[in-house]
């Protein structure tokens, strides 16, 4: 793997001590760039409202969080770049199309998509796009 596509639920632990934490702060101290489909900041985003509406999280650090994760060496993935591929691979698949998009954009740059999501991963068993997850 030389630039990992990165799920919104493991970036959350950097943050976070959730579980798994350990785990994603080696993958984050281990790239100077990574992969994300656009459509990373708005799950990134909606994940840190919800903690803040959970008070799990303070609204000014919720903010430090998302400007935080701006400032991350991302090589941002368009979705009108992925959206065919990852409708014909939600359409096929057990997985969503926000999932389909991180496949997509593994796919389309030969990369692996570093999730924390079970059932997306669990869904790529025994696919021909198991090794992309």
């Amino acid at each position: 793997m030389n630039i990992p596509v990165i799920d919104a639920c493991v970036a959350i632990k950097w943050f976070l001590p959730e579980n798994k934490f350990k785990e994603a702060g080696e993958i984050l101290s281990s790239f100077n760039r990574m992969i994300i489909p656009d459509l990373f900041l708005i799950e990134f985003d909606a994940i840190v409202t919800k903690k803040v509406r959970q008070r799990l999280v303070e609204q000014s650090d919720a903010v430090q969080m998302i400007q935080e994760i701006r400032n991350m060496p991302f090589d941002v993935v368009p979705y009108k770049l992925v959206s065919g591929m990852a409708f014909d691979l939600s359409s096929a698949l057990p997985i969503t199309q926000y999932d389909a998009c991180y496949l997509a954009a593994a796919i389309e740059y030969d990369e692996t998509v570093v999730t924390a999501d079970m059932r997306f991963f669990n869904g790529m068993r025994g696919t021909p796009f198991e090794s992309y997850v």
